[in-house]
């Protein structure tokens, strides 16, 4: 009993060591933060649970080279639902690519919001209604998720995008739906959903731990850092590993390719049609990947690239060729309208991936170039309609109708003398 007492202060020394050396782990983090990022909330995670698309992005999310504004766009300026007068509103729905993910280990690279398709989408046609005194100011959204198929981007579209009254959605989708294919995931599940039921239903000691962490993440910098920093290891070292590459081995059978374009085709029917509804259309189109690539003179990083994803080869050119066809089938069937942009880079020498998949600056922007070329008679029609009308000129206007092709029809303006 005598010896209770010291006891007692050396475990109280203890616990004040402990705590004392976490308020400094913690203080250090959120010093280290405030510098080298600005007074930004990083130990908000990036998405949080979603009950109709299993997920979504969290608007107080940030990084050195992220932004999202509250509404859960990746835009710097704040966009409202009530869309701004002289404002034709783009939205750009899809993965990581349209994103803006940085580069998968074990390359290099970040994308800033202003690196991504999007912000240079609207720069290039901002720049051309400058160009053409065309009265109207272009917004493009950022609305991609990392990780999402096309039918999420559906969901999306049905419960969130229409409120914000776009005019044009562009939709770039393809490799997490090649993935699904590759890895037999269900149709209109994710390849996380196992987990998280899991997590749900059946919680083992993992799970419990996994949601401390978690919870920890969102109070702490110093723990979301560590726990970021441990998962992109994990996450590394099972892409890196033969078991990751030998599931890309075995191809899907025709029966269960067949049954996964068709579900694909239904999803862009859908989209296309809740957008018509909601007054604006749709372009879609397959995203590039570095392992299918067949026309861009490669730098010597792309080659490297190449090579390192030598197991992605057969799903980004046999199949990514045959979802292709399938979409021109819809276009044509359908009056889907889609656009091939596999030869986007066929003249570009410098370097446009990041990775498998992601773009750098350069080639965020030449993919830019080419869907500006692509929408910029559909985005502009009205504006030069009413400019010549004014004038009383005489005006070839070009229209994308319901079969997907461009046509060019002369309208005559006469002026009343």
């Amino acid at each position: 009993m005598t010896h209770a007492p010291g006891k007692l202060v050396r475990w109280g020394k203890t616990v004040l060591l402990c705590v004392l050396a976490a308020a400094a782990l913690e203080g250090g983090a959120r010093l280290y933060h405030h510098y080298t990022i600005g007074p930004y909330p990083t130990y908000e995670p990036r998405h949080l649970v979603d009950f109709y698309r299993f997920y979504r992005v969290n608007p107080a999310y940030r990084s050195k080279n992220v932004r999202v504004d509250s509404a859960g766009f990746r835009n710097d300026e704040e966009i409202t639902p009530q869309k701004p007068a002289g404002v034709y509103r783009i939205v750009m729905m899809g993965g990581s690519t349209v994103w803006g993910e940085d580069a998968a280990s074990p390359f290099s690279g970040t994308i800033d919001n202003t690196n991504t398709i999007a912000a240079h989408l609207e720069q290039s046609l901002n720049r051309q209604a400058r160009a053409e005194q065309i009265p109207l100011r272009i917004q493009v959204i950022n609305a991609g998720v990392v990780g999402y198929v096309l039918f999420q981007n559906v969901i999306y579209f049905n419960t969130r995008i229409a409120d914000f009254h776009p005019d044009l959605v562009i939709a770039m989708d393809g490799h997490n739906d090649l993935d699904a294919l590759q890895l037999d995931v269900p149709e209109y599940r994710h390849r996380n959903d196992p987990g998280f039921d899991r997590a749900e239903n059946d919680p083992g000691l993992v799970d419990v731990f996994g949601q401390l962490i978690h919870y920890a993440s969102r109070k702490s910098q110093f723990v979301r850092g560590v726990s970021s920093r441990l998962t992109e290891v994990a996450s590394r070292t099972v892409l890196q590993s033969n078991s990751w590459r030998d599931r890309f081995a075995k191809h899907p059978d025709d029966a269960a390719i067949d049954y996964w374009i068709e579900h694909y085709a239904t999803a862009a029917r859908r989209l296309d049609s809740s957008v018509r509804i909601a007054g604006a259309r749709a372009l879609f189109s397959v995203q590039l990947e570095m392992a299918g690539e067949r026309v861009k003179p490669l730098t010597s990083g792309e080659r490297r690239m190449f090579e390192y994803y030598g197991y992605y080869r057969w799903l980004h050119t046999t199949m990514r060729d045959r979802l292709i066809a399938r979409m021109e089938r819809l276009a044509a069937d359908n009056g889907i309208w889609f656009a091939d942009v596999t030869d986007v880079f066929k003249n570009e020498p410098a370097q446009a991936y990041l990775d498998y998949t992601h773009l750098t600056d350069r080639g965020s922007a030449v993919m830019a170039e080419r869907l500006a070329s692509l929408v910029s008679a559909e985005v502009f029609r009205g504006a030069r309609l009413d400019t010549d009308s004014e004038q009383g000129s005489s005006l070839e206007a070009t229209t994308v109708p319901r079969n997907g092709k461009i046509v060019h029809t002369t309208l005559q303006r006469i002026t009343q003398k």
